[in-house]
């Protein structure tokens, strides 16, 4: 310990060391007061009290040495306690610190570029850059003004902000609640001129509200899952569902008929119009079990596309008469494919399409919701042109000396009348 620092803890404690030591005459008196109550120790003590201050040294008796020690480390903890508790008291204060701003406390906030501001008030405005020149001058930039009905939020917050869109340091974007439909009119034109692309999503009017059509973002099927989640998840409505059931055919049934129209319709059709017309035309009627609205149909299109592309003059349907569902996801298999319609059920098929399907296997598949079309074993003759491709690309890979040729002959041993 230096000289320096020695010195300053002697002049911290030296009152108390004093103190303490004249402490202990307090000590010398009551000790030797007499009386065995208090009230006789304390009228004695008044005898005693000349008599052990008479010497002006300290008492060096263990019970009075122990009286000073006490006094003065009481002194000391009552003063630390008054000092510490004078920390957190602020005179002139008591009542809050709270005062009305002025425009130096302003001032660090604002920008020195007026449209490079929020605009506050006539006076006072709040910088839009993130790094500000003193990082501490950084704020949130979102405002919260409360008003009642006709106190100007609009025409003094809302209109001075959306006119303030000249900002070349800081372009921003707004996003805009209009139940009054004033604020497009009022402001629109000077943003069209600064070169805003503006958006309108009318509620009341939709000829006059912009709009998207979600099928033309199906891309592929997981697109189309997402869609019919979103739109169930909106249709829902508050309070538990009930039997999942109902839930899951909901499901299957519009992505059947999505899947349908983004595989198979014209791009003009592809949209909520053309879906909820099929969803209109899906009637049951109950007094004739062969009526087939559209949407039964459209199975029977699938087979006789299959027939088309493959060329046949038949096809046969593993169906459920004439009352099908609609059809989102089909499996192929060449040949006598019959023996893995389990797998084409795991992957979520809803159609099979195979050759040489027995009337046993048919059944099973029915009894498994799993629909089928047989086209015939031949069906498998179409693979020829493609591993004829294959090959003759792994030739001109490996240099293979070979000559590639695709068989001519009809091996079709069935036709129909």
């Amino acid at each position: 310990m230096n000289k320096k620092k020695f010195t300053k803890l002697l002049a911290l404690y030296l009152p108390y060391l004093v103190i303490g030591l004249a402490a202990t005459n307090l000590g010398e008196a009551w000790r030797l007061a007499e009386g065995k109550e208090l009230g006789d120790k304390i009228v004695s003590l008044m005898g005693t009290l000349p008599a052990a201050f008479a010497n002006p040294l300290p008492s060096l008796h263990p019970l009075d040495i122990l009286v000073g020690i006490c006094c003065g480390a009481g002194l000391r903890l009552a003063v630390y306690l008054k000092s510490k508790n004078a920390k957190k008291y602020r005179h002139g204060m008591e009542y809050g610190s709270a005062r009305w701003g002025t425009p130096a406390d302003i001032a660090p906030f604002i920008a020195p570029k007026f449209e490079d501001n929020i605009i506050l008030t006539k006076t006072e405005r709040l910088m839009m850059s993130n790094r500000p020149p003193d990082p501490k001058n950084a704020r949130n930039k979102n405002v919260l003004v409360v008003g009642g009905s006709g106190s100007g939020k609009t025409r003094y917050f809302i209109k001075p902000n959306l006119l303030q869109c000249t900002s070349k340091s800081h372009p921003v974007s707004f996003v805009v609640t209009d139940p009054k439909g004033g604020l497009i009119q009022e402001c629109g034109l000077a943003l069209l001129k600064n070169g805003y692309k503006i958006r309108t999503m009318n509620t009341i009017n939709f000829h006059k509200s912009m709009r998207y059509n979600p099928f033309a973002y199906i891309h592929e099927e997981k697109d189309i899952l997402k869609l019919v989640t979103t739109l169930m998840t909106n249709t829902k409505g508050e309070g538990q569902g009930g039997d999942p059931f109902w839930d899951k055919a909901e499901r299957l049934l519009l992505t059947s008929l999505i899947a349908y129209l983004h595989y198979e319709a014209p791009a003009e059709e592809q949209n909520f119009a053309t879906l909820l017309e099929m969803l209109n035309t899906m009637q049951v009627s109950e007094e004739d079990e062969d009526y087939q609205n559209p949407v039964d149909l459209l199975f029977e299109d699938l087979a006789k596309k299959v027939k088309k592309i493959f060329n046949l003059d038949s096809v046969r349907l593993v169906s459920y008469g004439e009352n099908n569902p609609l059809i989102s996801r089909v499996a192929i298999c060449g040949g006598s494919g019959q023996s893995f319609y389990q797998e084409a059920l795991t992957k979520g098929a809803q159609v099979y399409i195979t050759g040489d399907i027995y009337y046993h296997t048919a059944q099973e598949m029915l009894t498994n919701g799993l629909l089928a079309l047989d086209p015939g074993h031949h069906i498998e003759v179409l693979f020829v042109r493609k591993l004829a491709e294959k090959f003759q690309t792994w030739s001109c890979q490996e240099n293979w000396d070979i000559t590639i040729l695709e068989s001519q002959v009809n091996t079709n041993p069935f036709y129909h009348l």
